[in-house]
């Protein structure tokens, strides 16, 4: 008897350990960009919609980092945006020498490197240019390598390029026009659809094509599979999701798509693949299983143009308090520097009728007054930046109510199980 209730007690256990991971993790959550909508979203796992970034022109791509920030492209204004995972604009880069950003790749570091019309550039976290390199023409993707080495997609020049982090080029593969990319981490190999000839092909790092694989019309995008290096295929004009092994392989085709364009994965924490889908004359984004199985469609979702799924927990950064006292009145235009943090929080101080920015510097070097972004004051003497914390404290509240629930569910469960075993026993 008292092994059996030994047994329920760690069966118990086991499942709200399971809720628990459950619970509190962000990875599968999805950033979307939508440009005729001028918007970027954020969903969350659990299929919330968890944070809206709007008035946005023309979004072309979205780049989601380790530390939970997000990158984002504007093709129309050149622009190459920093946000918060809760929307707060952190930086923001652009310059008459760089037009049309077509694509983004982030490194482990958070430093992002954004595919132009003619350059490829490098752009620190902070949102400052470090290194720039020219000679491409329309580049259509790009791809960061563990080695921190930068693959390119140059495709109005016909050429597969893979440069160093200094910008010198290792390897180029010319007449060979490339559209998208993925690329495989624990092989460090690179999959790439072909602009041409309708085909998908599989490349070391030496620049080496590995594999070819057919049988596709119209291919418009593709996304590796971290755990076992397998590829989904949107396969548009068949209408279908393409399921192709690490070995060239194809396992699996799947239909109820109509023109499949834009796909992005994730590993759970299961370790299953799982993919998200724009289905676009659906108007509709799809979640499928490792097993290409429906898990959610998810309706009213049209002209999306980008996805970049939480593939990794993201690394909190500490909140900024900046104070504002004498110098400036209510309706004044405040620059709020923010070079090193994630978040920015003004204050009111209780007995000022004006205001003024103080304490900019902290220990990480942030220089004074650095504009990243700029808040008109309320007339009312109230916060004129939203720091994210309230939003995450709820976010917070929300996963830990539903770890509650879990766990609660998880012992009621256990000890029905024993009172039932016993029953039967007895």
């Amino acid at each position: 008897m008292k092994k059996s209730f030994l047994f329920f007690i760690l069966l118990s256990f086991f499942i709200f350990y399971i809720s628990l991971v459950k619970a509190t993790s962000l990875i599968g959550g999805l950033w979307i960009a939508q440009p005729e909508q001028h918007q970027l979203i954020l969903i969350s796992p659990e299929i919330n919609v968890e944070a809206t970034i709007t008035q946005l022109d023309n979004p072309t791509a979205v780049e989601q980092t380790k530390h939970g920030r997000v990158w984002v492209a504007e093709k129309n204004y050149h622009l190459i945006l920093q946000y918060s995972a809760h929307g707060d604009l952190l930086s923001q880069f652009q310059t008459q020498k760089y037009r049309q950003p077509q694509a983004l790749a982030a490194d482990a570091e958070g430093n992002v490197w954004v595919a132009y019309a003619k350059n490829v550039v490098l752009l620190s976290k902070e949102g400052k240019e470090v290194l720039s390199v020219s000679g491409f023409a329309a580049p259509q993707d790009i791809e960061v390598t563990t080695s921190n080495e930068i693959w390119v997609a140059d495709t109005a020049n016909r050429r597969l390029v893979k440069l160093n982090d200094a910008g010198k080029e290792l390897v180029s593969l010319t007449n060979f026009p490339v559209r998208k990319m993925a690329y495989h981490k624990n092989t460090d190999t690179l999959w790439v659809l072909h602009d041409t000839d309708e085909t998908m092909v599989q490349i070391s790092r030496d620049g080496t094509q590995l594999l070819k694989v057919d049988g596709f019309f119209s291919p418009s995008d593709l996304a590796v599979c971290q755990n076992d290096g397998s590829v989904w295929v949107a396969d548009t004009n068949h209408n279908q999701l393409a399921h192709v092994s690490s070995a060239g392989k194809e396992l699996k085709r799947v239909d109820e798509f109509r023109l499949p364009k834009v796909l992005d994965t994730y590993v759970d924490e299961f370790l299953h693949c799982n993919i998200w889908a724009f289905d676009q004359n659906n108007d509709q984004l799809v979640l499928l299983d490792s097993n290409g199985f429906e898990r959610e469609r998810l309706d009213h979702y049209s002209n999306v143009a980008a996805l970049s799924t939480i593939k990794e927990e993201v690394v909190e950064i500490p909140l900024t308090t900046i104070n504002l006292s004498e110098e400036y009145r209510p309706g004044d235009i405040v620059l709020v520097g923010n070079a090193s943090q994630d978040v920015v929080k003004v204050e009111k101080i209780e007995d000022a009728k004006n205001w003024k920015i103080s304490n900019l510097e902290n220990e990480e070097g942030m220089e004074k007054n650095e504009v990243v972004a700029e808040q008109r004051i309320d007339n009312i003497l109230e916060n004129v930046v939203d720091s994210g914390k309230d939003k995450m404290n709820e976010t917070g509240d929300e996963r830990y109510r539903a770890l509650l629930i879990y766990g609660v569910i998880a012992v009621a469960f256990g000890i029905f199980l024993y009172t039932l075993f016993s029953r039967k026993k007895s």
